[in-house]
């Protein structure tokens, strides 16, 4: 019995071969984990050095992490060589390897944040940075951070601003992106919330604050409350199982008729109340309960479809002051930012973020430190772990 071997080209053969092949192209390449990208990397770094396009100290090759980088650089070490022994001896090709393998320490292997601190000390100046500056650890930005929140918040309790107070009184806020509400106490969840708007601090454009007549809607939602209130107030059995799950509005109804008789309407405190309101397990997992009937002449269904709507109303009351007090909260979080950014300045110190911020200026606005680094370094290769991906640049098209 014979067997046929059978061959057939791979769906992306053609990509692969790019990568092979197209040594002066940019590409980006996207693919699962362990499918071979940074393998795919190292053999085109190689290969750019044999045939002579760029020496090992003209490429540029960055990670996310130290360990991922010593790892690149081993990697690099192992094909470089087992290239050099399947090269012919004497050849251009064999010449070119040995070269990369002498000098392959002074290549400039490392993550991006090393990378950006390298460029920036060869030029401070034109960089505007201190020529000694400092990188911190994350942990160490954050305890400068933590500073600056602290006496920026002083600042601002002496005369708290309308997102500043709202924020304070909240049981929860969903913070600057969807799906992030915490339980934190308020001045924590201040404090995060600062902390997450400065990773965004290049982004200068206001952001959209769409109408929103918090008085109004709150008057409303109240008003609504209050029938809800009444009208499942008296059910046929204290036990029933609707009237239990919805305890919480009655409260709260109660609550707000008790403070309103001695004190004027305050939007804050309600606006508070009410998002906690619809945060509560007990009336958002509701029973329907059994029996046609809640109560004398009420109809379960009424009453069910009453509270249907005031949960509807509280959600959609909820995400809406969200939008308006994170956009309230972003104008009035830039002191506290700009607190940071100074005490970074005295110090003579930079984040990981201003790293990469202040390469990319640096490169993008200096033609003269562009065209620099673009005669020295001919190639760049980016290994991403964290999105499965990485590009080659040529230094004629490289982007910083």
């Amino acid at each position: 019995m014979t067997t046929k071997k059978q061959t057939s080209a791979l769906a992306d053969q053609r990509d692969r071969d790019l990568i092979t092949s197209a040594l002066d192209d940019t590409l980006i390449v996207e693919a699962a984990a362990g499918t071979g990208k940074t393998t795919e990397l190292v053999h085109r770094m190689v290969r750019v050095i044999e045939t002579g396009r760029a020496e090992v100290t003209e490429i540029v090759g960055v990670t996310f992490t130290e360990k991922a980088a010593g790892e690149l650089k081993l990697r690099l070490r192992e094909t470089l060589e087992a290239a050099r022994q399947a090269a012919a001896p004497a050849s251009k090709k064999r010449n070119r390897l040995d070269n990369a393998l002498r000098r392959l320490e002074e290549a400039q292997i490392s993550t991006i944040h090393g990378f950006c601190a390298d460029l920036l000390g060869e030029r401070p100046v034109e960089a505007q940075v201190d020529p000694l500056f400092t990188v911190l650890t994350e942990a160490q930005a954050r305890r400068m951070y933590n500073t600056s929140f602290q006496h920026w918040l002083q600042e601002q309790l002496a005369d708290p601003p309308e997102g500043v107070q709202r924020s304070l009184r909240r049981p929860v806020f969903a913070g600057f992106q969807p799906g992030s509400g915490t339980h934190e106490a308020p001045i924590e969840r201040l404090r995060n919330a600062g902390w997450e708007l400065s990773q965004w601090r290049d982004f200068h454009a206001g952001w959209q604050r769409p109408p929103f007549d918090r008085e109004d809607r709150i008057d409303a939602l109240v008003e609504r409350l209050h029938r809800f209130a009444d009208q499942s107030a008296s059910p046929t059995s204290r036990y029933d199982h609707l009237f239990v799950d919805t305890r919480s509005v009655r409260r709260l109804s109660e609550d707000i008729h008790r403070t309103e008789r001695v004190t004027q309407r305050d939007y804050t405190r309600l606006e508070s109340l009410l998002i906690e309101l619809g945060q509560n397990q007990d009336f958002k997992r509701a029973r329907k309960g059994r029996g046609e009937h809640y109560g004398r002449g009420i109809s379960r269904t009424d009453v069910w479809q009453m509270r249907d709507a005031l949960q509807t109303e509280l959600g959609e009351f909820e995400a809406d002051a969200n939008a308006d007090l994170a956009a309230l909260l972003r104008d009035e979080l830039r002191t506290c930012e700009e607190r940071y950014d100074n005490a970074k300045t005295r110090a003579g110190a930079l984040d990981f973020l201003d790293l990469l911020l202040k390469a990319r200026n640096l490169v993008k606005n200096d033609d003269g430190v562009r065209r620099s680094f673009q005669q020295r370094y001919k190639h760049l290769f980016v290994d991403n772990h964290l999105r499965s991906a990485y590009a080659a640049r040529p230094a004629g098209v490289a982007s910083f």
